[in-house]
């Protein structure tokens, strides 16, 4: 039916994409199914394909993220350069939009779970009416979004009958919730890795 294939990087998802279109093909030959491998794969990594829907949905907690890919950037490891960038941020916002990357760098699941809805409602108030995003926030904007409107959840549920995620062992903790917001009992999950690692 539909794969969603996720990786970490631009170029990774790029190489799947190319294996994939050179795959499906060879594999059907025998089937006589004339298959539009474009139709039936996204391929993305995780900001791409969070992005894709915050642009279709995001409206419904600000207008800037129907335009995301017009938003800039923002640093939010350091409290003081956010509180330069963002006017009107007060420095207990900049210390927990910068607390909340360092703890998903860290794997500080508790911290993120207590903080996840302040951080998100930070990002909207203050970050999205002066058209700054930050990184972590495209993930965490999405997860808000399936938990807020599980029916937007469940059309990407049932569309995506089989999810494929490329260097499994590198999921960060945001990554990780949204592949199991995802997965349903009846999803297909192929979870590639390195054992090594």
């Amino acid at each position: 039916k539909r794969l969603l294939a996720l990786t970490f990087s631009v170029n990774a998802a790029y190489k799947i994409k190319k294996d994939v279109s050179l795959q499906i093909p060879n594999l059907l030959e025998d089937t006589g199914l004339n298959i539009n491998v474009s139709d039936k794969v996204f391929v993305s990594n995780y900001h791409g394909f969070c992005r894709n829907i915050l642009k279709k949905y995001g409206n419904k907690f600000h207008a800037s993220l129907s335009t995301i890919d017009t938003l800039q950037s923002v640093e939010d490891s350091d409290p003081r350069k956010l509180m330069r960038s963002v006017k009107g941020l007060s420095s207990d916002d900049a210390r927990l939009l910068s607390k909340f990357n360092d703890s998903v760098k860290k794997t500080d699941v508790p911290y993120l779970e207590q903080n996840i809805n302040q951080y998100n409602e930070i990002v909207i108030n203050h970050l999205l009416p002066q058209e700054w995003i930050p990184y972590n926030a495209i993930l965490t904007l999405t997860l808000k979004l399936f938990t807020d409107f599980p029916k937007i959840l469940e059309f990407y549920q049932r569309y995506f009958t089989t999810i494929l995620v490329d260097e499994y062992q590198d999921t960060n903790t945001l990554s990780y919730w949204l592949i199991e917001h995802l997965i349903t009992d009846q999803s297909n999950v192929i979870l590639l890795g390195d054992s090594l690692q």
